[in-house]
Parts: C-alpha cells; sequence; structure tokens
C-alpha cells in the first residue's frame, strides 16, 4: 500500500521509541508525534525485517540530519553522520 503524506511538524513534535503493540512482531518502532498527527513505522514482515528497517533508518537519519545542518547552519547540530548516497 503507498499512502503519501504532506505534514508539518508543530511546536510539540517529537519522535520516540514505542512499543510495538502486535507481541508477533518486533518489538519496537519509531514513533514521530508531528503535533497533532502521529507516524509509526515498524519493522517490516518477513526474515529481513529487521535489517530493512535499520537500513532505513540509517538513510533517514542521514538525510535529517543533513537538511537540519542545511535549515540552521549555525546551530552546529543535527549532522551526524556522512552524506548520504543520493540527494
Amino acid at each position: 500500500m503507498m499512502i503519501k503524506l504532506l505534514l508539518a511538524p508543530g511546536p510539540d513534535a517529537a519522535a520516540d521509541i514505542v512499543s510495538w503493540p502486535d507481541e508477533t512482531a518486533a518489538g519496537y518502532c519509531l514513533r514521530l508525534n508531528l503535533d497533532p498527527s502521529q507516524i509509526a513505522i515498524h519493522v517490516p514482515d518477513g526474515p529481513d525485517g529487521e535489517q530493512l528497517l535499520a537500513s532505513f533508518l540509517r538513510k533517514l537519519s542521514q538525510h535529517a540530519g543533513l537538511l537540519a545542518a542545511v535549515l540552521e547552519p549555525k546551530s552546529g547540530t543535527g549532522w551526524v553522520g556522512g552524506m548520504p548516497d543520493k540527494l
């Protein structure tokens, strides 16, 4: 299923790791609290699910950190990894 969303973070936006309610799946997911919307990203089904999510999260952190550095370069925080493969 493909879902396209365009959401903007509100003043109380945050991200956290929460327990996934389905005990048959992996135990945790990444929750994006966008104030007021929420998105949960969980481990995909299948034997490689944990590796797929880990790879995605690494790419997400690279791109998010780079964008944070571009948007607020004087703060000196945000970019913690190497350059993403593609922009």
